[in-house]
């Protein structure tokens, strides 16, 4: 098995998808708590 690696361009992609943002509106030193992503959400 081969591990992938995710970038933090991957990773803010998948969280505005759940959020149902545009990537570029999550800043890279936001806390995504503030945006409503917690483990409910999830």
């Amino acid at each position: 098995m081969t591990a992938v690696a995710l970038t933090l361009e991957q990773l803010r992609a998948d969280v505005a998808d759940v959020l149902g943002e545009d990537p570029e509106e999550i800043p890279l030193d936001e806390n995504l708590v503030d945006y409503g992503l917690d483990s409910v959400r999830l």
